[in-house]
C-alpha cells in the first residue's frame, strides 16, 4: 500500500504573520505611490504657474516693444513707473505704467483711460524702476511676475526705430 504525505495541518495555507508582514509591506509600498502622486502634482503646479506668469509676461513686453519700435517719441515719467508712446500705429499715442502691481495701458490722447493689461507686476530684484530712458533713445523695462516659486523677470532694452514726433505734443 502506497502512502502519501500530504500537507500536515500547520502547513495548509499562510500563517497569520505572512500576512501582517505582506499587509505591511503593502502598505509601505502603497505610501511611497502616494507621496510621488503629490509630488507629481505638486511640480506639474509649479510648472503651470511659472508658465502662465513667461505667457503674462511675453504678453505685455512684446506690446510694449512693439509700441517703442514703432515710435516717433518716446516718454518716461520721472518716477519711472509709466511710459508714453507716439506711435506710427494705428493707435498713435499708448501709455504703459505699472500702478498697485498692475500693469496698465491708455491709448489715445487727452485724459487717459487705464485699462489693466496684466496683474502681478513687481519690480524685479535690483531693479528701482519699471522704465528708463537712456541718451540714445533707448527705453529699458523692468517687470516681474511672481510665482509660488521664482518670479520670471523680463528685463530688456528697446530701440525706437524712428524719431521726430513729440509725445507731449500729440498726447496731451
Amino acid at each position: 500500500m502506497i502512502h502519501r504525505t500530504g500537507l500536515h495541518d500547520d502547513d495548509a495555507g499562510i500563517s497569520l504573520v505572512e500576512v501582517i508582514i505582506y499587509a505591511a509591506l503593502s502598505a509601505v509600498i502603497a505610501t511611497l505611490a502616494a507621496f510621488m502622486f503629490i509630488n507629481t502634482l505638486k511640480g506639474q503646479e509649479t510648472v503651470t504657474a511659472v508658465t502662465t506668469a513667461t505667457t503674462r509676461g511675453q504678453t505685455a513686453v512684446q506690446a510694449i516693444e512693439r509700441a517703442v519700435r514703432n515710435a516717433k517719441d518716446v516718454s518716461v515719467s520721472s518716477d519711472g513707473s509709466t511710459i508714453t508712446v507716439l506711435t506710427t500705429l494705428a493707435t498713435p499715442c499708448q501709455s504703459w505704467r505699472v500702478s498697485g502691481g498692475a500693469l496698465q495701458i491708455a491709448q489715445g490722447g487727452g485724459a487717459p483711460s487705464w485699462k489693466t493689461f496684466a496683474e502681478d507686476v513687481e519690480l524685479p530684484e535690483g531693479s528701482s524702476v519699471y522704465f528708463s530712458e537712456s541718451g540714445d533713445s533707448a527705453v529699458s523695462y523692468h517687470l516681474a511676475f511672481p510665482t509660488d516659486s521664482q518670479p520670471v523677470t523680463f528685463v530688456g532694452s528697446i530701440l525706437p526705430r524712428s524719431t521726430g514726433g513729440s509725445v507731449s505734443a500729440s498726447c496731451s
